[in-house]
């Protein structure tokens, strides 16, 4: 199993948090594009989907109870989408 140190791990979750909030800043192209590079290695990047997921819902709350849940929804539909197209992906 690969470890990482104490620092490494922060400076990991830091740029994943930084990425996530970016990409809720923008929508269209960059957000597939995110999406295929999640799904590509799902295993390795679900920190990073979960992330996203939990920014989409972040700033539904900032903008309550006016916001609207559209693009959390879609982003949590195209994940889901996307895992279930995929073939099972076994260990090994």
């Amino acid at each position: 199993m690969l470890r990482f140190s104490d620092s490494s791990t922060s400076q990991f979750q830091i740029r994943v948090k930084i990425l996530a909030r970016l990409v809720t800043q923008f929508d269209g192209k960059l957000k597939g594009k995110m999406m295929d590079f999640i799904l590509e290695d799902i295993r390795n990047r679900v920190d990073l989907a979960f992330a996203w997921l939990y920014q989409e819902y972040n700033l539904y709350l900032d903008k309550w109870p006016n916001g609207n849940l559209e693009n959390y929804d879609e982003c949590l539909t195209s994940l889901l989408s996307g895992l279930q197209e995929k073939p099972d992906q076994k260990d090994g």
